[in-house]
């Protein structure tokens, strides 16, 4: 199986199917226990608020890519078929062959830039 890497951006608004998706495609951990793969917050500005949340993963081509084009729609992680499918049409992803490069051309193209950390 083929894997590459995928950086994947969301709405705050669909964060948290967007975590059960990438639950129910075996991403990560059971969103319940409170785990995330959009961990990342990310703002027009860099400041507060967060208006999407980002992530960088290594994935298998075909579910990704299958599930992000709506020709297959995972089962489980407490979302209906049309939620997922709502979910997966929210994301918007680069893949390339390196993590760095695919966050940086994703960012840019949508705008977007890391929250500042405040300490």
């Amino acid at each position: 199986m083929n894997r590459s890497a995928v950086s994947s951006i969301v709405t705050a608004a669909q964060r948290e199917d967007a975590d059960k998706l990438m639950w129910a495609l075996g991403y990560q951990p059971d969103p319940a226990t409170g785990a995330s793969t959009y961990s990342v917050p990310l703002s027009p500005t860099g400041k507060p608020p967060a208006t999407h949340y980002g992530c960088n993963a290594q994935a298998a081509d075909d579910v990704f890519s299958d599930a992000l084009a709506g020709r297959k729609t995972p089962s489980g992680g407490g979302l209906s078929a049309k939620r997922a499918a709502d979910a997966a049409k929210a994301l918007t992803a680069e893949k390339v062959a390196t993590n760095a490069r695919a966050w940086e051309t994703l960012l840019a193209r949508m705008g977007l830039k890391r929250l500042e950390v405040v300490e």
